[in-house]
């Protein structure tokens, strides 16, 4: 139902300019309560609300705006949790294989250090920066070892060494593709979030606006137009400066 909705607020979502999208300055959960809680308080002030200028169709249109933000919060955290987890795959694998790589290099240096034509090509392969090119280098160290067996067997290296690193290149590009992909679509899902939880803000502002205008001089009606968080976060802050400035 959830992504229904999603699917049905998806225009007017969309429809807004990228540089009018904030980010969540506040935890998405508790962004989400208080919209909830204000549907609920402003009820009871829809006459008031209405004759002061507000456009009722915001309060009756904020459920589902709400409820869009939900379902795209939620799909952004499986995939950023998801992301976690191949990043820390990703860096594990990375650690081993830049290990393999270097031990790989100083081989290939003493197996080539009486041939300036294949040091030259070592020292090209050592020129490369980027992960890309770790992964890369592996399967040319593999190329150039399976090549000259005879300079490895000669000072007790075996091979199988640089067939492990030409293997491990492969499931690394692999996992380097699925992190990069992540990456992208975590990114672009961050981007459908913060366009959805605008879309949703820009009602809980517009209400809690005319509310606070409304009963300006009622703090028992006005303290449901304004955001439990924000306060108390305030008030943290005020008394952690006043703190300050007694040491």
């Amino acid at each position: 139902m959830s992504k229904e909705i999603y699917l049905q607020q998806l225009a007017s979502i969309a429809a807004l300019p990228v540089n009018h999208t904030q980010s969540p300055t506040l935890p998405v959960g508790i962004a989400l309560q208080e919209a909830e809680d204000l549907v609920v308080w402003c009820a009871d002030d829809k006459t008031l609300l209405i004759n002061a200028g507000l456009d009722w169709t915001l309060v009756d249109d904020l459920p589902l705006r709400i409820s869009a933000t939900r379902y795209i919060q939620s799909e952004w955290m499986q995939v950023f949790h998801s992301r976690e987890a191949i990043q820390q795959q990703w860096a594990d694998a990375r650690r081993a294989a830049y290990a393999l790589h270097n031990e790989l290099l100083h081989h290939s240096y003493h197996a080539f250090r009486k041939h300036p034509d294949l040091t030259q090509k070592i020292s090209r392969i050592n020129q490369r920066r980027t992960h890309a090119d770790m992964i890369q280098n592996l399967i040319d160290l593999s190329a150039l070892a399976n090549a000259h067996p005879h300079l490895f067997n000669a000072i007790g290296i075996d091979l199988s060494l640089f067939r492990e690193g030409e293997t491990l290149a492969h499931n690394l590009s692999t996992l380097l593709a699925e992190a990069n992909a992540n990456r992208m679509s975590a990114n672009t899902l961050r981007k459908d979030r913060d366009r959805a939880y605008t879309h949703m803000k820009q009602s809980v502002d517009e209400i809690r606006h005319h509310g606070q205008y409304l009963f300006f001089r009622d703090e028992s009606r006005k303290k449901g137009y304004v955001s439990r968080y924000r306060q108390m976060t305030n008030q943290t802050a005020k008394r952690k400066a006043m703190s300050r400035n007694q040491e």
